[in-house]
């Protein structure tokens, strides 16, 4: 093949070629569960027991949920705030992502089942002991 013939297929080569890395490196990796959990200040707004919204029930009992907030940072530290006092501690993930675990190796020690995590809306839930009986709580939070 003549060398005429050799230049414009080679500069189509190289012009896919240097096409397909320049898309790849336009593309931003998917966010992540650290990135979505440590995005801000997650505000409460719902209180679940078996599917059921009891956020009224808890408020009129003293519990109000809209002034709980969590932040999670991604050093591993978090700060719960509710009515404006506000308690650290440090989490992590454990099970594959779908626990948040809280203050492991204390005796403050708490895991939270993660039942949705996206970019606005955070579900948790844990088991509560009451009155000799255990409750399955769903605590939903928005990001602020």
């Amino acid at each position: 093949m003549p060398k005429s013939r050799l230049l414009p297929l080679l500069l189509l080569l190289l012009t896919v070629a240097f096409t397909s890395c320049d898309k790849d490196k336009d593309e931003d990796p998917a966010p992540t569960n650290t990135d979505f959990l440590t995005a801000g200040t997650w505000k409460g707004f719902g209180i679940y027991y078996a599917g059921q919204n009891l956020t009224n029930e808890f408020a009129e009992d003293g519990y109000d949920m809209t002034k709980y907030s969590l932040r999670f940072e991604k050093n591993g530290n978090f700060t719960e705030t509710y009515d404006g006092s506000s308690s650290p501690g440090k989490w992590e993930f454990a099970n594959n992502e779908k626990t948040i675990l809280l203050n492991k190796g204390t005796s403050d020690e708490f895991p939270l089942t993660v039942n949705k995590l996206d970019a606005q809306e955070l579900y948790i839930e844990y088991t509560i002991e009451f009155d000799g009986d255990e409750y399955i709580l769903e605590e939903r939070f928005k990001l602020n």
